[in-house]
């Protein structure tokens, strides 16, 4: 069956306006339009990658030649369309699902039928993707694992706000935490108290408040290591481990890069500081927990981003869900791209574009995951 895929970064946005239609921000527009083809790296030579019509002939210029690049280096991969009207396409892979992606299928030109039978339950997915349910899957963890065996306590998960009052009560008895968004995307709409008078902090959770409903209140961690378990949901509606990601963030929390590399790896690197056999647990315990809690209502890939961060006696402790992401994750991309580019060790980052839309390195071990342009680079490096 035919698989068409679409790239739609700013789904979480939709997802906290809770509306099939609106104009993104600037930032997220632009990843969404230039980044499109990021989607390539998932498909085979069966499948689509769907693309904004022509944004302006430079861009278009430089599409083809990147097709005819990453064809002639990597092999064949799926057909660039800018629409799928007539095409053949049985299953819908977007990054995120929401009313306002269906609009974008329907944009596309996505027969109705084909659409209805893909489409999961769109409000469901919504409730799940908001931040709360990372302190769920915390709270079941908790239950299901014997912390104790492995020298730490049970993972309590973030507070949930609704009102300025219950903020400031927790605002007495931390000093320092993060207050997130209930739904943001790529690190966005988390802002961390150091640094920002109480005051002002008061006024941003306020603002999250009326605009979504609540704010998540989390405890700030002396953080060693960020990296996140991905799963799928398949058909039957049980979630499945896919594999491992290590990534990293900015001190803003917003995304910046993959390592490309095994799993072996990454369960080294985390070997580093927790007992590797508490991964184990973790991973059969978070099948259970999402396939209860998902109830087919979704399918596709998916995410749970951890922690690893030192205690005030120098041990380190897991944090088993820091955030569940209920979408594609550049850490299921980063894999699809190290199956295709075998590297023992590199790294996917995105950086800023150059004015004249040229790549910032011609270099053989540097592969181009998206055309060149004027506002970002996404790139593999090998070494």
């Amino acid at each position: 069956m035919k698989r068409a895929f679409l790239f739609c970064p700013e789904n979480d946005i939709a997802l906290g306006r809770g509306c099939a239609r609106f104009t993104p921000p600037r930032q997220a527009a632009l990843l969404a339009c230039y980044g499109a083809p990021l989607m390539w790296w998932l498909g085979d030579e069966s499948d689509y990658v769907v693309v904004p019509e022509v944004v302006d002939e430079e861009y278009s210029l430089s599409l083809a030649e990147w097709e005819r690049d990453v064809t002639l280096r990597i092999g064949a991969g799926p057909r660039v369309v800018t629409s799928l009207a007539g095409l053949d396409v049985g299953t819908l892979c977007p990054w995120g699902w929401s009313g306002y992606t269906a609009n974008k299928w329907r944009d596309a030109g996505v027969n109705e039928t084909v659409l209805d039978r893909n489409l999961p339950d769109l409000e469901k997915v919504r409730m799940l993707s908001h931040r709360r349910s990372a302190t769920v899957i915390n709270h079941l963890l908790a239950g299901l694992i014997d912390w104790g065996n492995f020298g730490q306590s049970a993972p309590a998960g973030a507070a949930e706000a609704a009102t300025i009052g219950e903020v400031e009560r927790y605002m007495q008895c931390n000093n320092r935490f993060y207050a997130k968004s209930p739904w943001s995307s790529s690190g966005r709409g988390v802002v961390c108290s150091d640094g920002v008078s109480p005051a002002r902090m008061l006024e941003r959770c306020a603002a999250v408040i009326r605009e979504q409903g609540s704010v998540m209140l989390e405890p700030f961690y002396d953080k060693v290591l960020d990296f996140a378990m991905l799963f799928e949901c398949n058909p039957d509606g049980n979630v499945c481990f896919h594999g491992y990601s290590q990534f990293y963030n900015a001190r803003s929390t917003a995304y910046t890069g993959n390592l490309l590399v095994p799993d072996s790896e990454i369960i080294r690197n985390v070997a580093t500081y927790i007992d590797i056999s508490l991964l184990g647990e973790v991973r059969r315990s978070l099948e259970s927990v999402l396939t209860g809690m998902l109830e087919g209502a979704y399918r596709g890939f998916l995410g749970v981003d951890m922690m690893v961060a030192r205690a005030s006696g120098g041990t380190f402790f897991l944090i088993p869900c820091v955030e569940l992401n209920l979408r594609m994750t550049m850490g299921v991309v980063a894999r699809a791209v190290s199956w295709r580019i075998p590297v023992d060790k590199g790294f996917m980052q995105i950086n800023p574009g150059r004015p004249d839309g040229c790549p910032d390195s011609l270099d053989d071990n540097v592969v181009q995951l998206v055309p060149t342009n004027r506002y970002f680079n996404i790139q593999a490096v090998e070494g």
